[in-house]
């Protein structure tokens, strides 16, 4: 047994997880209570991921599923003797030579007489750098028992796909070989495996320091896990990893003992991150009011506080859609007239329907003046309308119009016209709202655009499912409560920012 539970095998998750955080990895095997619990949407992904897992072994019609509810030991056993068949196998199982190891391939493929090749399926639609130590576990435990691997394979999601009628597996998946490179990352399994192991036999949990990266920046796992550390005690104000842009200098000032961002030295920082260190230092915002003017006056009414939430899915859920295509299905539109006058307030939110792309352009239409200033947070709208646009040739005018008439609110606070230290870096409305306004998403059900996603989801099923319940009362009124605080909230920070620039 590797821990205090009675887990007994490292796994490839494991070996993953361990390589980013020693301290998880001995929470995992000797007290898994005290991690943090995933929430809806991670859970929604790895149901998706899955799904996707399940197409997979389409694309190998003549495959054998080991069974999934065996423990470890059955499951290798079940393994090794379908193995003699020389058919793909699915979720084939293998305890390696040392017997500490655990390795679960997602598609394990004869190849020539006597040797095998690996496909780890991922719902990504590209080759990832964390897919490479997870395949080279893999190969390292089939090659301590003497099993000959050739070729190693991300089977990953073709972005450029386009569902027609149903889904067609082997034209939906891209087959990408990365034996080149896992062949130099196996060299490395067997000490890591070991320095992996001595972790998790450790009596006490490790403490994090400053050679580790992997707590920052703060947030729910590091308050729950991490924050009582010696190092986190006596320095609890670090914030270096704060500093705006590239992170290598403020990662090289953290490791050599710098961490304060008011102690680097400025003669590394560039122009923004100098302006960032002062506030810092003085403890108050910076305000560069010719800049604030600058932007606001390129404002021209009406003026359109626009905000819109998408979701995706892995596999499309309908015809003319791509892997992870950004799905639109609500707005909010928080509308000023003329100079002085109270927003009007507008929304739309899709039925529930897989596809509410025609109904969103129609209410968008109907509600966007044909001038007038469409400010936004970002340029994720912009993304969102361009796509569109190329979707639906009648309404390309109104898109493209739209489009030449946005106008950025991030633009301010990312150019550093105005900075306070309580923003810790940031530049997100979720980090500038509460420091200008009396405004924050606490208390809100929904906080987040992934849970919005998550939430939007619930109603298609729901939909699907001839459900009308309490339930969907309150996730419509959640996400309605959601997406118009973000449109409110661009209202706000003008007015805001016009106090500022007198």
């Amino acid at each position: 047994m590797l821990g205090r539970t009675n887990r007994r095998y490292l796994t490839k998750t494991d070996y993953v997880k361990g390589s980013e955080c020693k301290k998880f990895l001995w929470l995992r095997f000797n007290d898994p209570e005290s991690l943090p619990k995933l929430e809806d949407p991670t859970l929604m992904r790895l149901e998706e991921g899955n799904e996707v897992g399940n197409l997979a072994k389409r694309v190998f019609p003549n495959g054998i599923e080991v069974e999934e509810q065996l423990d470890h030991k059955r499951s290798a056993e079940e393994t090794i003797s379908l193995m003699r068949q020389r058919k793909p196998l699915f979720e084939a199982g293998f305890i390696d030579r040392g017997g500490r190891l655990y390795a679960r391939v997602d598609i394990l493929v004869p190849s020539g007489q006597n040797s095998w090749d690996i496909y780890e399926v991922k719902s990504s639609t590209s080759v990832k750098k964390e897919h490479i130590p997870d395949v080279s576990f893999q190969k390292y435990c089939l090659q301590t028992l003497g099993i000959d691997i050739r070729g190693t394979y991300i089977m990953h999601l073709n972005g450029n796909y386009v569902r027609k009628g149903a889904i067609e597996p082997k034209n939906i998946f891209t087959q990408t070989e990365i034996s080149p490179r896992i062949r130099e990352e196996v060299r490395r399994v067997p000490n890591r495996v070991q320095e992996m192991i001595n972790i998790i036999s450790q009596r006490t949990c490790p403490e994090i320091n400053r050679s580790d990266l992997c707590c920052f920046p703060q947030n729910e796992a590091f308050e729950k896990t991490h924050s009582k550390d010696r190092f986190f005690l006596a320095h609890p104000n670090v914030d270096v990893l704060n500093l705006y842009g590239k992170k290598r200098v403020a990662i090289d000032a953290f490791r050599r003992g710098t961490y304060r961002l008011k102690d680097m030295n400025p003669e590394l920082l560039d122009e923004k991150q100098i302006v960032q260190q002062k506030a810092h230092r003085e403890g108050k915002a910076h305000v560069d009011r010719d800049k604030i003017r600058e932007f606001l006056s390129s404002l021209k009414y009406p003026l359109h506080f626009i905000d819109f939430e998408t979701y995706s899915t892995a596999i499309p859920r309908f015809d003319g859609a791509r892997p992870h295509e950004q799905i639109p299905f609500q707005f909010s539109l928080h509308k000023v007239i003329n100079d002085g006058e109270n927003p009007i307030h507008i929304s739309f939110l899709g039925s529930g329907e897989p596809d509410p792309r025609k109904e969103f352009v129609r209410s968008l239409e109907e509600n966007v003046d044909s001038r007038g200033s469409i400010i936004v947070y970002n340029t994720f709208e912009r993304t969102i309308l361009n796509e569109l646009s190329s979707k639906f040739p009648l309404e390309r005018d109104f898109l493209s119009s739209a489009i030449s008439r946005i106008s950025d609110l991030l633009q301010p606070f990312r150019g550093f016209a105005y900075y306070h230290p309580a923003q810790k870096g940031s530049a997100s409305i979720k980090a500038v709202l509460p420091v200008l306004t009396d405004r924050s998403y606490d208390g809100f059900s929904i906080r987040s655009g992934n849970s919005a996603s998550f939430a939007y989801m619930k109603l298609i099923d729901k939909r699907r499912e001839g459900i009308r319940d309490e339930e969907t009362v309150k996730i419509r009124r959640d996400l309605e409560e959601y997406c118009g605080q973000d449109t409110f909230g661009m209202v706000l920070l003008v007015n805001e920012l016009r106090k500022l620039a007198k």
